[in-house]
């Protein structure tokens, strides 16, 4: 199995303000990135247990909140690469590196809503971009027209995503990392300034975690579904719970 995973780039040059914004919209905690060349990435905590409603409603209200762009990328199973792109409260595309990966028979116009739209990277974020070269990271057959002895362009989807991250200037290590990565000992691997990134929370959700795993600890059944049907991802970590 490979790595899932969610983060949110936005196109700000104020850590702070986009901080303000995310502890309004969060259901429980993110983790947020200096800026780096305009952007600030954001790792949330219930986004990354792959709710795509979640995810659309973070990325949708958080452009809206900042009027900016964001978009929203997923890792899934390290076999597929997602992501959402909004500006001002409007998603304006959806790419899919594998729309047919459980199964569905697609014919080509389906298969090619979800190719994404290099157009807008150009509009929105760099007109110094070429359009080939964001082509060229999307681009992906339907499983139907890949041939047994053709070697996939990315066998991991982080790398398409690390491609990607390095042509809009972002951070190329955060392809690889969610909420729940900043937890691990490895994670110095790809975050050399964790000290510089701010924990966001939103109102009461810190207890709720705490209450959370002293249910664990009492055995209470009850109360602990109860916290997780309240928002509380059941992947919930702490520094010293894992």
């Amino acid at each position: 199995m490979g790595a899932s995973l969610c983060n949110f780039q936005v196109r700000s040059e104020s850590q702070k303000n986009v901080c303000n914004a995310v502890r309004k919209i969060i259901s429980i905690r993110a983790f947020l990135s200096p800026v780096q060349n305009g952007w600030v990435s954001v790792f949330d905590e219930l986004s990354n247990s792959m709710d795509e409603e979640e995810i659309r409603r973070a990325g949708k209200t958080l452009s809206e909140q900042l009027a900016t762009v964001v978009i929203a990328f997923v890792i899934y199973h390290s076999d597929v690469m997602i992501y959402y792109f909004f500006d001002r409260g409007k998603e304006l595309d959806y790419y899919n590196s594998t729309p047919d990966y459980f199964g569905a028979k697609l014919d080509r116009n389906e298969f090619d809503k979800t190719k994404g739209d290099a157009k807008l990277f150009i509009k929105y974020i760099d007109q110094s971009i070429k359009k080939d070269d964001i082509e060229n990271i999307l681009f992906r057959k339907p499983a139907q027209e890949i041939s047994l002895d053709e070697k996939p362009r990315y066998v991991l989807q982080e790398e398409r995503l690390k491609a990607l991250f390095s042509l809009l200037h972002i951070n190329e290590n955060y392809a690889f990392i969610g909420f729940h990565d900043f937890f691990v000992e490895g994670i110095s691997q790809f975050v050399k300034n964790k000290s510089k990134f701010k924990l966001a929370a939103r109102r009461g959700a810190l207890k709720k975690i705490e209450e959370l795993f002293k249910s664990i600890d009492e055995n209470n059944v009850a109360k602990v579904k109860d916290l997780i049907h309240s928002g509380l991802s059941p992947n919930t970590k702490t520094n010293d719970r894992r």
